[in-house]
């Protein structure tokens, strides 16, 4: 009997301590417009995120964007905008870094978009001068995922 107890219990703390089923997270990356732009002229990206589960949330989510050299760091030439399920939407310009910060948790299902309107300096940027920007969408509960868009010149 007390190994039957033994076991019954050993069971119920392997069930106990089973870790949460992870999350999945999708992001994707787009230009709004022409991929081909002048020096010194605005252009957006638009980033459509989604926190796949349909049973759980996604803790701690937020997606970064760490600006590329090609392009201006200048926080004035850099603007977000968030979503109704963002709490912050923030621009380092000493790190190059856009960060979103969602409501935690982030509701199971979520889905939505951001921007970052960003440019290339203007007068110093060569013609036929190109940049690749990606950014990464991550939460405590779930494996990051990296998106990029599409070349911009």
């Amino acid at each position: 009997m007390t190994r039957g107890v033994a076991a019954l219990l050993a069971l119920i703390g392997l069930v106990m301590a089973a870790p949460a089923t992870a999350q999945t997270l999708q992001l994707q990356k787009q230009v709004i417009g022409s991929t081909t732009v002048p020096s010194g002229q605005a252009f957006t990206y638009r980033l459509l995120y989604n926190c796949l589960s349909t049973t759980a949330p996604c803790v701690q989510a937020k997606i970064e964007d760490v600006l590329p050299p090609e392009l201006s760091g200048l926080a004035a030439n850099v603007a977000l905008t968030g979503s109704g399920q963002t709490t912050s939407a923030t621009y380092n310009a000493t790190t190059r870094t856009a960060t979103w910060t969602f409501v935690n948790p982030l509701p199971a299902g979520s889905t939505g978009e951001v921007t970052l309107t960003v440019r290339f300096p203007t007068g110093t940027t060569p013609n036929g001068t190109t940049t690749t920007n990606s950014a990464t969408f991550s939460a405590n509960n779930a494996a990051s995922v990296t998106a990029t868009a599409p070349v911009v010149t």
